[in-house]
């Protein structure tokens, strides 16, 4: 089991895509734009913020496949028109300690978080301005 921590989304998506069962991989604080993030491939492993709240990201939309994958602390700030913002698609996934903010100013369907696996968590979070 290893602590990384990363200063940059690319190197952070890499460390996560890479990881083994018990690994933490922390986004420092920040800003952090771009497409989408898929995770997939890992199993029992942390994908967070260091510091809760403090890594911000916006961009493409997240799609979680990874099971046992906790993804823990991060302010979600995404803007799309239409479309699944969060999709959870593996078993055992903990989805705790995040501030969930999408925007609403698209046209057609938005959904923000779409759950299709058993046994997900979603605790803890903070989600507010949906219209």
């Amino acid at each position: 089991m290893v602590t990384v921590t990363y200063s940059g989304r690319p190197a952070w998506i890499s460390g996560v895509a890479g990881a083994t069962a018990g690994d933490i991989h922390q986004l420092d604080d920040g800003s952090y734009s771009g497409a989408a993030i898929t995770i997939t491939s890992v199993s029992g492993v942390t994908a967070k913020s260091k510091n809760r709240g403090g890594a911000i990201l916006n961009g493409g939309p997240i799609s979680i496949g990874a099971s046992g994958l906790t993804f823990e602390g991060f302010d979600l700030q995404y803007v799309k028109a239409a479309g699944n913002f969060l999709t959870i698609n593996a078993d055992g996934v903990r989805f705790t300690r995040n501030k969930v903010h999408f925007d609403n100013g698209g046209t057609g369907d938005q959904q923000w978080i779409i759950v299709d696996a058993d046994n997900v968590m979603i605790d803890r979070n903070e989600i507010y301005d949906k219209t």
